[in-house]
């Protein structure tokens, strides 16, 4: 005959093992969660610097003549959305300042606060170029020559440098 108790008692161990079981697969997912948390926090800090030596290789080697702008589409909003807005690619106003962001791999990424709307065009500008070489939407246009300059000051003092 079947004993009750044994049997009760081995279903409890086995439930508890599984118990067991689903707590570890919990806590491996959590870990699991939080490390590709920290990567992706790691992959929004981009950095440049290589994309620009390349392409200072392909001014100076003459593969790359012209950075020309792109004009800014029109949109129509409201007054909020228009104090915000600035007629170049990549820059809003953000409380006082200026900020420049632009759009990597469908997702925005952060380039900076400034002064003024002009510095952060130019500042989404090297970004853009960095990013999508002479296929880059810029609001200014730039001969090689400036285009290599700015590239030689951002890779010396790594920042973007503005016109005097």
């Amino acid at each position: 005959m079947f004993d009750m108790k044994n049997l009760y008692e081995s279903s409890q161990a086995s439930l508890s093992e599984k118990e067991t079981r689903l707590e570890k697969n919990v806590e491996i997912n959590i870990s699991k969660a939080v490390s590709s948390k920290k990567k992706k926090n790691k992959s929004e800090q981009f950095d440049i610097k290589p994309k620009l030596l390349n392409l200072r290789f392909r001014i100076l080697n003459n593969h790359i003549t012209e950075f020309s702008c792109t004009t800014k589409k029109a949109r129509s909003s409201t007054k909020e959305d228009l104090r915000r807005r600035s007629k170049y690619i990549g820059v809003s106003k953000n409380n006082s300042n200026w900020q420049a962001l632009i759009n990597v791999n469908h997702s925005k990424k952060y380039i900076g606060t400034f002064a003024n709307e002009v510095q952060a065009a130019r500042a989404f500008d090297l970004y853009s170029v960095a990013m999508r070489g002479d296929k880059a939407s810029l609001n200014f246009s730039y001969t090689p020559e400036e285009m290599l300059e700015r590239i030689e000051y951002f890779l010396e003092h790594s920042c973007v440098k503005f016109d005097s």
